[in-house]
């Protein structure tokens, strides 16, 4: 039998398991004192010329013959200025929003009553039919 020590108590979690209002969630990022350390050391050590100069190169790499190059140094680019973007919600509606032409690879036969109701439903929307135009 193991024996591990937590510092919560069992009445500090809700039934699925996370923590309740008010409690602790733990000890915290263990590293996270010297990871601002560092960050601090690299603020002083970095001026508003070597961020431009770096800056510059990006802005130059966008334009290399290379594609990969150049595709990367756009994604960094337009990641840093912009911000990454976020992830699509998944939408059965969408392959139809932006034209997308698909099949669903799926054997109805292996579904549940419910997924057999729910893909029947999309099938009828003429989503994932092979002769869409």
């Amino acid at each position: 039998m193991s024996t591990t020590t937590t510092k919560t108590k069992p009445n500090d979690r809700d039934a699925r398991g996370r923590f309740l209002k008010g409690c602790a969630g733990g000890p915290g990022n263990p590293d996270g004192k010297r990871l601002a350390k560092l960050r601090s050391v690299l603020l002083r050590s970095v001026s508003e010329q070597d961020i431009g100069r770096v800056v510059d190169r990006l802005i130059q790499l966008t334009g290399d013959t290379d594609p990969k190059v150049r595709l990367l140094a756009i994604r960094e680019l337009l990641d840093r200025t912009l911000g990454k973007p976020k992830p699509m919600e998944a939408d059965a509606d969408a392959p139809q929003q932006f034209g997308i032409r698909f099949e669903l690879a799926v054997d109805p036969r292996k579904l549940t009553p419910e997924e057999f109701e729910q893909f029947t439903a999309l099938r009828r929307k003429g989503v994932g039919h092979a002769d869409d135009e």
